[in-house]
């Protein structure tokens, strides 16, 4: 079957609130950029991770009434504003 005979269904699964704000950009990783971990070592010798969230996009607003650029830190999976 060709792919794009198939019906497809989208759903809703978080949304940003901006407000008045006009949107200037949306701006992710560079596809195919090699995210960095970090491990730091426990008491226990497990190892605890600090990496940089691949899924994490930068939202660039303005409001032009009071003259703020504002800057979002978001992870487009989950919709949590960082």
């Amino acid at each position: 079957m060709c792919l794009l005979a198939q019906k497809l269904d989208a759903k809703l699964t978080w949304d940003l609130k901006l407000g008045k704000s006009e949107l200037l950009g949306v701006y992710g990783k560079i596809p195919g950029e090699v995210v960095q971990s970090q491990g730091k070592v426990l008491p226990d010798r497990s190892v605890s991770y600090k990496y940089v969230n691949p899924n994490l996009v930068v939202v660039v607003t303005y409001e032009a009434e009071v003259g703020n650029v504002n800057v979002f830190l978001v992870d487009a999976v989950s919709g949590m504003s960082v």
